[in-house]
């Protein structure tokens, strides 16, 4: 249903991520496993659309085709996951050089959440008119 319904989308993608956040602070259990599935939920799509610069898309792209550009993904993400365990190369460039680990990535994800909710609420509520 979230995936699907843009309102249930804009209201429990960011509360499911704040349980996440407050379980890692007060419960002391970070979750940081699960912060991959959260990346399904947004439309990557209307995001580059609305924020990637004209002058600096990826014009090579377009010369792919969507099999072919799906097919490139799932080697790259198979090969990353394949060497996670195996050399330390791709922890230290997703994990920022050890900056952000398992435990420690939620308080990177919490201020931007807070900004996320206050956002939608700001939105939902000044267009609404007494």
């Amino acid at each position: 249903m979230v995936l699907f319904y843009p309102l249930a989308r804009r209201i429990i993608l960011p509360l499911a991520l704040l349980f996440h956040c407050f379980n890692t602070f007060f419960l002391g259990v970070p979750f940081a496993a699960i912060l991959s599935i959260y990346l399904a939920f947004p439309d990557w799509q209307a995001i580059y659309q609305r924020y990637y610069p004209k002058r600096l898309r990826l014009k090579f792209l377009k010369q792919l085709s969507g099999g072919m550009l799906i097919s490139l993904a799932l080697i790259l993400s198979t090969l990353v996951g394949l060497s996670w365990n195996t050399t330390p190369l791709p922890r230290t460039i997703f994990g920022l050089g050890g900056l952000v680990r398992y435990q420690t990535i939620w308080f990177v994800v919490f201020p931007i959440v807070l900004l996320w909710i206050f956002a939608a609420l700001y939105r939902t509520f000044s267009r609404q008119k007494p």
